[in-house]
């Protein structure tokens, strides 16, 4: 089914809203500072067997971050946190994934991508919830991952090592989450490309008819 959202911008009247309170920088401006801005699953939920894309979007001026992709498969009551800092000693790093799928801390990927197929016996088909967890590190170069393995042990980012954490769904039956994928984007009536960035042309436009139409 075909879901679509139309979000109406009335900047004049967020500017009047937030007039008495402190003011904040748009979301888009993103400055100097390196940030986490996502981790994505594909898809976001899986069975035993299946294999899982892992991706995030970070942002890191003047400099193209390392990215570490970690698995870890928790034990009742660890959280995204405790489930690494319990398997990680830092004396050495954790096993690849692929070279051994029963470890329950692994690298996943190192690189733009990582990839994770879900081993058989980890979670019992008992019609309960179950997920793992994933951690991405981002460093700029192989140089700070010395930095990474402090932020591991203590679950706490720094400038020079950025952490994401997600969960990943596991199920045994369909029907399953999948991702959205967005279909159309219209500014102002006006269809752009969904698929890559573009300018926004608001020449002659008031403010308050600015609008940004989306299907997913």
């Amino acid at each position: 089914m075909r879901h679509r959202v139309v979000l109406s911008l009335v900047l004049a009247s967020a500017a009047l809203l937030f007039a008495c309170g402190p003011s904040f920088d748009p979301a888009s401006e993103l400055h100097d500072e390196p940030q986490m801005l996502g981790l994505r699953a594909t898809p976001p939920e899986i069975a035993p067997g299946e294999e899982v894309v892992l991706d995030a979007l970070v942002h890191w001026p003047g400099a193209t971050p390392t990215m570490v992709y970690l698995v870890c498969i928790p034990d009742v009551g660890d959280s995204l946190t405790s489930c690494v800092m319990n398997r990680f000693s830092g004396d050495q790093p954790p096993p690849m994934c692929s070279a051994d799928p029963a470890a329950r801390l692994c690298v996943a990927g190192l690189g733009d991508v990582g990839r994770y197929r879900l081993p058989e016996g980890f979670f019992p088909d008992d019609g309960n919830p179950h997920t793992f967890f994933v951690t991405v590190l981002a460093t700029p170069g192989v140089e700070g991952l010395a930095e990474c393995t402090d932020t591991l042990m203590t679950g706490s980012p720094s400038a020079t090592c950025l952490m994401g954490l997600k969960r990943v769904a596991v199920s045994f039956s369909p029907p399953r989450n999948v991702n959205p994928e967005m279909d159309t984007l219209s500014v102002n009536g006006e269809v752009a490309d969904a698929s890559a960035l573009f300018p926004l042309a608001l020449g002659g436009v008031a403010e308050k008819d600015f609008a940004v139409a989306l299907a997913v």
